[in-house]
């Protein structure tokens, strides 16, 4: 079951919070785990044993590692503690891979989040960072809750925990995370998959013929929509644990039109690049504080991000490619640019390596590059022509919703009445927005999942 589909919106969704709000607040926590459970089971019996097994194993070595007295067997616990994680997370996703479950649904995004938060759960325990969980319930509900199980944020448990004993559900918190969920789906919905269309139109053209034009709209369409598609799932499940309590922070600061590769690196995925800057490059740097040695951390961290999204050489060029630039970039930190034209060269440098993002092989991101810079000798044709036509409307409109200047609008303004209309309007704005969701995807009961990542 996915987040965009009818039988969650107005089913599983609707259901679980009518559950959940009438259920005495001391066993909400139970219902919860239940629903997640729940959640977890309708993608197969042997998917929830397979996440119950996950949390049966990280409760067991976190009171291992937590009431170990000397180091030494805490990192030998904790080293198998983490391979248990990591074998879990390779083989799921070699064997997704294998049989094409490595586009977006709950399942196979999960076990990468998942994979994130036992680790982080067992690397804190060890550094005495927060206590290990003796109630495997609480724990279970930190790794499976439905609402952020899919598509994260990555929480520390520490913070969760804290969350999860002070957190207060009303009309007032239901409502904004109504509202958030309602935003995320139409992110997906109405610009990911529109916009996935125009990248497809390209995709599916011969690369030898592909004009300029064709190469870098289909690339800019692949980049709007891969951030509307993780930046929309992020929304959805921010609000729905907005719904039962839960205030996560933002997962994406409106990263595609940055002023600066390092400011993409900071808005992009943020709980995902944080937890590897926290656990990959913190313990490395304490190792080695050489400058070339961090560098080199750096940018491998950013490959290894890509490697996290899919299992293929063009995700690590990927991110190698940014952590590249950015490292450049802060290297002439002295020379700044100008703001439009940090916004050009970043822009253009994210799109030369969205290239290596959606390419299936090495040889046709190269090819496509080649393409991009004309080596086709086609710079525009009627095909480029026609998609340009076609698409113009939803990618400028999509172009400007992965900004903020609508809401700069909103808060710059200083004129009560605009404020005042905005709170007016928004109810009947989310409903048609609603609606309009629902209509797109009636006719077969889910948004369509496209994109080869996760």
């Amino acid at each position: 079951m996915e987040f965009c589909s009818l039988l969650f919106i107005y089913g599983f969704f609707p259901l679980s919070v009518l559950i959940f709000m009438l259920t005495p607040k001391k066993f909400r926590n139970g219902v919860l785990l239940a629903e997640s459970a729940l959640f977890c089971g309708l993608y197969g019996l042997s998917f929830l044993v397979i996440i119950i097994s996950a949390v049966i194993w990280n409760y067991l070595f976190g009171l291992l590692i937590g009431s170990g007295k000397k180091q030494f067997l805490r990192r030998i616990l904790l080293f198998f503690g983490i391979a248990g994680n990591l074998s879990l997370f390779f083989v799921f996703r070699i064997s997704a891979f294998n049989v094409g479950l490595h586009r977006i649904t709950a399942a196979s995004a999960g076990i990468c989040f998942l994979t994130l938060n036992t680790i982080g759960y067992l690397l804190d325990v060890n550094r005495k960072k927060t206590d290990a969980e003796r109630d495997i319930f609480r724990l279970g509900l930190y790794l499976m809750l439905f609402t952020k199980f899919p598509m994260g944020p990555i929480v520390n448990y520490k913070a969760f925990s804290a969350m999860l004993d002070n957190r207060d559900c009303n009309i007032s918190t239901l409502g904004g995370g109504i509202e958030l969920f309602i935003i995320g789906a139409a992110k997906k919905i109405f610009f990911a998959d529109n916009l996935y269309a125009l990248y497809d139109a390209v995709h599916s053209m011969n690369i030898s013929e592909v004009s300029a034009i064709s190469a870098w709209l289909g690339s800019a369409a692949y980049l709007l929509c891969l951030y509307f598609t993780l930046s929309g799932y992020s929304d959805m499940g921010a609000g729905l644990s907005q719904c039962f309590g839960f205030h996560f922070r933002k997962s994406f600061d409106y990263p595609c039109v940055s002023s600066g590769l390092g400011k993409f690196c900071r808005s992009w995925h943020i709980s995902v690049v944080k937890w590897f800057d926290e656990y990959f490059i913190a313990p490395l740097r304490k190792v080695n504080a050489s400058g070339i040695v961090q560098i080199a951390v750096f940018i491998l961290s950013r490959g290894i991000i890509g490697l996290w999204y899919s299992f293929r050489p063009g995700l690590f060029i990927w991110g190698c490619l940014i952590g590249s630039a950015a490292v450049i970039e802060r290297r002439l930190a002295a020379k700044r640019p100008l703001r439009a034209t940090a916004l050009i060269y970043t822009s253009i440098i994210l799109l030369v390596c969205t290239v290596f993002f959606f390419g299936d092989t090495l040889s046709y991101s190269l090819r496509y590059l080649f393409a991009m810079v004309g080596g086709t000798n086609n710079i525009a044709d009627t095909a480029s022509l026609t998609l340009f036509k076609t698409y113009i409307v939803v990618f400028l409109v999509g172009l400007y919703a992965s900004t903020d200047l609508f809401r700069n609008v909103l808060i710059r303004s200083k004129k009560r009445i605009i404020k005042a209309a905005a709170d007016i309007l928004t109810p009947f704005f989310m409903l048609a927005l609603l609606i309009l969701c629902t209509a797109l995807i009636s006719g077969s009961g889910e948004s369509a999942m496209m994109l080869n990542i996760l």
